[in-house]
């Protein structure tokens, strides 16, 4: 990304080859190649942004999505088209087996029927927890890009600092917001978690859930964000120890109510932070 941005497409590319090269070293062609594609593509993508001067939030953004586009093309379609046969599942249900079976030599199944719980009942159980990792994978996939888009921005705008390069303003974690739209994702998954479970439509509710467990991390931190913004207007330190203290006390709490500050904020704007047209929030 570094490269990218300061000397050129052409000259990221040729990192991305060396850096290839020297990780087929140590790991292999085909090991290597999966970290290679996709840091590679996010760091030229991300590179070729700084250089134009893109926002910080736009080249996040299409960092998230190179990322999410190569991690689902890579893993995700061919995992799910080996699903659709017969030994696809068979091998997710493999290893829930060598997981039950380890468990039965270190003896915690017999520590389980003492509780009344039965083998098949654990079995049935692991076989329920693989076919969920399945089906919430494109979250998975969609939050790993975002944190990977999102860390990989920061370091090579901190390098690029330290170079005396111009880069993209950054607002300070207080004043962290998303778009209004951003509210819509909520809205639609939980319609359709709603409207698949009340007609029994498995793949509308998988698809509600994916969108509502994608959007928890990014509504949970703009909570963290909301709160930090308002407990940095107080003056008292000592009303700010209280309130500390409080918040650690009732943690739970404290998470669900910056988890709801996170959702609201997008449309209520509790900060009243200003865009660039003076219509609510932006983004970053």
């Amino acid at each position: 990304m570094v490269i990218t941005a300061r000397w050129g497409i052409l000259m990221g590319l040729i990192n991305v080859v060396v850096s290839w090269a020297m990780l087929t070293v140590l790991m292999g062609p085909w090991l290597s190649f999966f970290p290679a594609v996709q840091f590679g593509s996010l760091g030229l993508t991300a590179g070729f942004l700084l250089k134009k001067g893109k926002s910080s939030g736009r080249i996040i953004a299409a960092g998230i999505i190179v990322s999410m586009l190569v991690v689902g093309i890579i893993l995700y379609f061919p995992m799910l088209m080996g699903i659709f046969h017969e030994e696809g599942m068979g091998a997710f249900y493999g290893r829930a087996n060598a997981v039950l079976e380890a468990w039965e030599e270190a003896g915690l199944l017999e520590q389980f029927e003492e509780q009344g719980i039965s083998r098949d009942e654990i079995e049935r159980s692991l076989r329920a927890a693989v076919v969920w990792t399945v089906n919430l994978l494109p979250s998975i996939i969609a939050t790993y890009s975002a944190a990977s888009s999102f860390c990989n921005f920061l370091g090579a705008r901190a390098v690029l600092l330290r170079k005396g390069c111009e880069v993209p303003k950054f607002p300070p974690f207080s004043e962290w917001r998303v778009p209004w739209y951003s509210s819509w994702v909520v809205i639609l998954g939980l319609g359709l978690a709603l409207l698949g479970d009340y007609i029994k439509a498995q793949s509308l509710f998988v698809i509600g859930l994916n969108l509502l467990i994608l959007y928890i991390p990014a509504a949970f931190t703009i909570g963290l964000a909301v709160g930090a913004n308002f407990y940095n207007r107080i003056k008292s330190h000592f009303v700010k120890l209280i309130i500390l203290i409080t918040a650690l006390i009732y943690l739970p709490f404290t998470a669900v109510m910056l988890l709801f500050l996170g959702v609201f904020d997008p449309l209520l704007n509790f900060r009243k932070l200003q865009s660039k047209n003076d219509q609510g929030s932006e983004g970053l």
